[in-house]
């Protein structure tokens, strides 16, 4: 989570406080749905929920949530990345974090200039947890001998996991 924060936050890492008065909160946890909460944002992070009837603190910015819901940032977990310029649209639809499931050899350059550019706050969009090549698919590795070197490219290019596909 800490990580992903700071991937898309660096633009609003030094933005006042905004604050989001009268929404519908889905927590996903024993709460359920707060209806008519409060959200005190800072640092592009919530700060705070507060619940219907708390005093509201003072912000830069207020939101008026009335007949809107907040939820938690959606996993898209399984896509390829073909087109990064379509990264902000899954922010559009409430998708936080995407990953990005066998990349072959010849387009692993375009991902990690890409993955290079997030990292460094010049490209918006949801956060990227991508795969290289995958096993069995795109690279075989044939000996036990093979798999470490393989397993240390992919966390050389800043790849985050593995895919083994079908047959190994």
């Amino acid at each position: 989570a800490g990580r992903r924060a700071r991937t898309r936050s660096t633009a609003s890492a030094q933005a006042p406080a905004t604050l989001i008065r009268n929404v519908n909160v889905v927590t996903l946890d024993e709460r359920g749905t707060l209806t008519g909460a409060a959200l005190l944002i800072e640092d592009g992070k919530i700060a705070r929920i507060l619940k219907p009837g708390e005093p509201l603190p003072s912000a830069a910015a207020t939101i008026d949530g009335t007949g809107k819901y907040v939820i938690p940032g959606l996993v898209d977990a399984h896509i390829h990345i073909d087109r990064p310029e379509s990264l902000p649209d899954y922010l559009r639809h409430g998708v936080t974090t995407v990953f990005s499931l066998g990349t072959r050899d010849e387009h692993r350059a375009e991902l990690n200039a890409l993955l290079t550019a997030q990292k460094a706050g010049k490209v918006a969009g949801a956060t990227i947890y991508a795969t290289g090549p995958s096993v069995g698919n795109h690279r075989r590795i044939e000996t036990v001998a093979e798999v470490q070197p393989f397993l240390d490219e992919l966390q050389r290019d800043g790849l985050t996991f593995v895919k083994v596909y079908n047959a190994i």
